[in-house]
C-alpha cells in the first residue's frame, strides 16, 4: 500500500541502487582511504554513493519523476528510495534474513510494510533480493553473471596487492574453475538460498515458480565444477581432496 508515486519510488531504487559503481567494494574503498569514503564516511559508503547520484539525477529538470508530487508525498518517496538503495549493503543481509523469517505473508499490495522486529520493510528486502538475482536466472545468464563478479574480484585483488593493502582472499584464486565452483557454491549455499526461500515463501505469486530449483541447479553445477580434477605442478593430477587420482 502506499501510492503508485511509493512504487515508482521502489523500482527507481531497483534500477539506480549500483549506480556509478567503481567495480570493488566498501571493504576497498575504506581502505584505500577514497574520496568517497571521505565524503561518506566508512558504513555503507557506496550505497550512499548510489543513493547520493540518483538523488541527484531526480533533483534535474530533464529527470522530474517526483516533480508533481506534494511536498508530504515527496518525503515518503524519498524515504521509500532511501531505505531500499541502502538495503542494498550485504552488510545488511542476515539482518533482512532474519526479518523475513520473523514475517507473515503481506496483504496484497502491502510490500511497503515493515517486518516485524526489525527496521526493514519488505520492499528493502525486494531491492536487496534483486539485487542478488543472477543466480536465479537460467543457467547461462547465471554463469555469464558470476564471471562477471568474479573479474571485479579479481581486479580488486590486483588493487589492493599493488596498494599494499590487506587481500580479499575470497576473492583470491578465482582463475581456477574448481576455486570458482567452490565459491559459488558456497555463495549459492549460505547466502542466496537462505534469502530467496524466505522471499519464496512471503510472495509466491510475484515469483516465478522456478526461481528456487534452478538455484539449487546453478549449485549443484558449482559443486560439479569445484569436484573436477586438477593438475599439480608435478603434472600429477589430484582430486578434489588433493589425493592422487593415479
Amino acid at each position: 500500500g502506499g501510492g503508485p508515486h511509493l512504487l515508482l519510488a521502489a523500482l527507481v531504487a531497483a534500477l539506480c541502487h549500483d549506480i556509478d559503481h567503481p567495480g570493488y567494494n566498501n571493504t576497498l574503498v575504506v581502505n584505500s582511504r577514497s574520496h568517497l569514503a571521505t565524503r561518506y564516511g566508512d558504513e555503507a559508503v557506496l550505497e550512499r554513493h548510489h543513493l547520493y547520484v540518483t538523488l541527484r539525477l531526480l533533483a534535474s529538470p530533464r529527470c522530474p519523476l517526483f516533480a508533481g508530487l506534494s511536498l508530504g508525498a515527496h518525503r515518503r518517496a524519498r524515504r521509500v528510495l532511501q531505505r531500499a538503495i541502502l538495503a542494498t549493503d550485504m552488510a545488511k543481509h542476515a539482518d533482512i534474513v532474519a526479518a523475513l523469517r520473523g514475517a507473515e505473508a503481506p496483504a496484497p499490495g502491502h510490500v511497503l510494510g515493515a517486518l516485524p522486529h526489525s527496521d526493514f520493510c519488505l520492499v528493502d528486502a525486494v531491492v536487496h533480493a534483486g539485487d542478488m538475482a543472477g543466480q536465479t536466472l537460467p543457467f547461462e545468464l547465471a554463469a555469464a553473471w558470476g564471471d562477471r563478479c568474479i573479474e571485479e574480484f579479481t581486479n580488486q585483488v590486483k588493487m589492493e596487492e599493488n596498494l599494499g593493502l590487506p587481500v580479499s582472499m575470497f576473492m583470491k584464486g578465482l582463475d581456477s574453475i574448481q576455486q570458482k565452483g567452490r565459491m559459488q557454491a558456497d555463495f549459492a549455499r549460505f547466502v542466496l538460498r537462505p534469502l530467496w526461500a524466505e522471499m519464496a515463501r512471503l510472495l509466491p505469486d510475484a515469483l516465478p515458480p522456478d526461481v528456487l530449483p534452478r538455484l539449487e541447479a546453478a549449485r549443484e553445477l558449482y559443486e560439479g565444477w569445484a569436484a573436477l580434477p586438477v593438475e599439480n605442478e608435478e603434472g600429477v593430477t589430484l582430486d578434489s581432496d588433493g589425493q592422487s587420482t593415479s
